[in-house]
């Protein structure tokens, strides 16, 4: 459904969508589709005085409009889940240790309204071309987005042995048609870094080559993506495993998560992008095992902020955790 509405507040959730707990909601944003300055104005209106300044701070005017538009669609996002509560400009935000953004439901409105807003999590990217945000119900997240067509200024297998875990490189190494080994490294880096954002603690704190991401052709995958999405899957659809070193796994017992407790979907919501969803399994300890596709549901739109979304179309899904 698409809805215009002018530049009247639109804060609300699709009809009939709510997020519940296994839901990963993802949201994304073309900057072509921002063809309106007045426009630009009505977004500028919703930062804070700090977000402005790093705005500014970029030397580009379209490095600028990236950063106004990444910082309005993290508003106008999470406000939806407030049920008309908050003003997108109201909302508040910290930063964890390492630096990740943070919701904070403003205190005075939430005693305004007596009522507990949901524990969301949420995180962003973007790339020239889209800026997508993924949210949650108080469940670790990350999401990256990198462009198809990104060349690598490196020989990329000399970026790959640097960057990424022996095994990874060895498979990289195995494709003999360079655009395929390209586009299988950029794949690989999409699903790692989003493992990387969703535990929040940057790449110092969970290097690339401490953890491996193992693609593998599976009969059941394409299954799996349809019963957690409603995307296209291409008939080659994978399975996700992640193998993770010793460092890797005192990370994550550090944070109480065991490493069947990340869930992945790697997706392109357009041919010219790459997407990976990682997010945390609900109540997963680092002592129990869960089922690691039951039940999970995946929902994407297209929105142009305090205008119009509709659910994204085209998308196509590439791979899953299973």
């Amino acid at each position: 459904m698409r809805r215009l509405c002018g530049l009247k507040p639109y804060f609300e959730l699709p009809p009939g969508l709510v997020l519940r707990c296994r839901e990963v909601h993802f949201w994304c944003l073309f900057p072509e589709d921002v063809i309106d300055s007045s426009l630009l104005k009505v977004y500028e209106s919703l930062l804070s005085c700090q977000e402005r300044k790093e705005v500014y701070k970029a030397k580009t005017e379209k490095l600028q409009k990236e950063r106004l538009l990444a910082r309005t669609l993290v508003r106008t996002t999470l406000a939806r889940y407030a049920g008309g509560c908050i003003h997108p400009s109201h909302l508040e935000f910290t930063k964890n240790n390492f630096g990740k953004p943070e919701l904070l439901w403003p205190k005075y409105i939430v005693e305004k309204h007596g009522r507990k807003f949901p524990a969301l999590c949420f995180n962003l990217s973007h790339t020239d071309s889209i800026i997508a945000c993924a949210v949650t119900n108080n469940l670790m997240v990350g999401v990256d987005v990198e462009e198809s067509k990104r060349v690598t200024r490196k020989d990329l297998m000399a970026l790959a042995r640097k960057k990424f875990s022996l095994k990874e490189a060895s498979w990289l190494g195995s494709f003999q048609d360079q655009e395929r080994q390209r586009q299988q490294f950029l794949k690989l880096w999409t699903l790692k870094v989003s493992y990387v954002k969703a535990l929040g603690r940057g790449i110092s704190g969970s290097p690339l080559k401490d953890f491996t991401v193992h693609l593998k052709e599976s009969f059941w995958a394409r299954k799996m993506i349809e019963d957690a999405t409603a995307l296209s899957c291409l008939s080659e659809a994978y399975t996700i495993q992640l193998e993770l070193s010793n460092a890797a796994e005192v990370v994550l017992q550090n944070v109480g998560l065991s490493h069947d407790a990340l869930h992945f979907l790697l997706f392109q919501p357009t041919p010219l992008q790459y997407a990976s969803l990682c997010v945390q399994h609900p109540n997963v300890k680092a002592d129990l095992h869960l089922s690691t596709h039951e039940d999970w549901k995946f929902y994407f739109w297209k929105t142009l902020p305090l205008a119009w979304d509709e659910p994204l179309k085209g998308a196509t899904a590439l791979a899953i955790t299973g």
